[in-house]
């Protein structure tokens, strides 16, 4: 009876990870305007920026998620923020493994540090996200976890930056 017990455990554990949520295809949709949502917010200045802002965004367990775009330095340079993420970064972007690439301090707040990490798998495989706590403009302290294309991780982007 033991064996059999054991088997049984082994399978509901295993099948309890195999069950980890994926919302990348629904955060893909907001960040591409595929979804039905409107934006809360929706700017562009003068060709730079693309800035979109969701409040309680439909099927993502986040209290915000924005997309910022920069057509003018290229198509690559993109990056889609989850303010108060409810889930696991890996069940956002629908990865498996991620690799640690250690802390940053942030360059125009020392005060505060990202833990960086890049996907190896998944919809955004090859990406980089940065998770941390910011400060709203109010004072407020809150969870970010940034998705971030390589590109952008050269322009040394900071989630600080977004949260004024």
């Amino acid at each position: 009876m033991k064996p059999l017990a054991a088997l049984l455990s082994m399978s509901v554990m295993l099948s309890g990870h195999a069950a980890a949520a994926d919302y990348s295809k629904v955060m893909w949709a907001y960040a591409t305007g595929q979804s039905k949502v409107t934006p809360a917010m929706d700017s562009r200045l003068m060709g730079e920026v693309v800035m979109q802002i969701w409040v309680k965004p439909a099927g993502v367990p986040v209290e915000g998620l924005m997309f910022l775009y920069m057509p003018k330095r290229s198509q690559a340079h993109w990056a889609l923020m989850a303010v108060e993420p409810a889930a696991p970064a890996r069940e956002l972007f629908g990865a498996k493994t991620v690799t640690s690439l250690g802390r940053q301090a942030d360059p125009r707040r020392p005060e505060l540090v990202w833990n960086l990490y890049r996907l190896e798998d998944g919809t955004f495989k090859s990406l980089y996200y940065m998770d941390g706590t910011g400060v709203e403009k109010s004072g407020r302290r809150v969870r970010v976890v940034m998705l971030v294309t390589p590109q952008v991780m050269e322009g040394r982007l900071s989630p600080s930056d977004f949260l004024k």
